[in-house]
């Protein structure tokens, strides 16, 4: 990964509790220290960019935002370059396809968690942060995750829509929307996970013709917004 890639961002300075190794995942260790993450799947708190440091207590550059935790959807390679596919998980893109995010540590298999760099331009939708886009293609729908953020309902075969979300995380979001057209005769019942409530329901249902649902998590219940 070229130096040019971390040019214009913010860098921050700090000491190291270990030796570290350039363009890894950091995590703090105080509120001026910090080292290497050494476990595949925990939170980075930011990447070191200004080279490796060989001992505790050397200045270490670091780089300073969010690297999310998303699921992925095969294996793929450390610093691979990932998209996502049509479950709303993580793959190495292919000739032609859009590079969603960088990988901070490799994915040994589907179905585990770990930390990307979300590429900005799958960040943005309408100035909000976006994370993955999918086609609702059957019902009811493939089980939604956390990283599926815009369902756009449009079945192959026409009838009511059932989709069921995940257990919510406080600031996970997700729109729904009626991309057929026909929502006002096949409803769209959106029905939240075990005790979580929507907008103190236990469903949100669409019922007009392109029609649409935002909702936000608190970290309890869904609400509509």
């Amino acid at each position: 990964m070229s130096q040019e890639k971390w040019q214009n961002e913010d860098i921050l300075e700090m000491d190291s509790s270990a030796a570290v190794t350039d363009r890894r995942g950091m995590k703090y260790v105080t509120g001026t220290t910090a080292k290497n993450c050494d476990t595949a799947g925990e939170p980075i708190d930011g990447v070191s960019v200004s080279g490796g440091v060989t001992a505790a207590g050397e200045a270490v550059g670091i780089l300073a935002e969010d690297f999310p935790l998303v699921e992925s959807g095969a294996a793929y390679a450390d610093q691979a370059q990932l998209t996502v596919d049509n479950q709303g998980r993580f793959v190495t893109a292919g000739v032609g396809d859009t590079v969603d995010a960088d990988a901070m540590e490799a994915a040994t298999a589907a179905g585990e968690k770990h930390p990307v760099r979300l590429r900005q331009k799958a960040q943005k939708k309408a100035g909000n942060v976006v994370g993955a886009l999918r086609t609702v293609l059957v019902s009811p729908d493939a089980p939604v995750l956390l990283t599926d953020e815009v369902l756009i309902v449009n079945l192959t075969v026409a009838g009511a829509v059932a989709i069921n979300l995940p257990a919510g995380e406080k600031y996970a979001y997700l729109v729904v929307k009626d991309g057929k057209g026909d929502a006002g005769v096949n409803n769209i019942t959106i029905t939240a996970n075990g005790a979580e409530k929507i907008d103190t329901a236990a469903t949100k249902v669409i019922n007009a013709n392109f029609g649409s649902v935002r909702l936000v998590h608190d970290g309890s219940n869904w609400f509509t917004v």
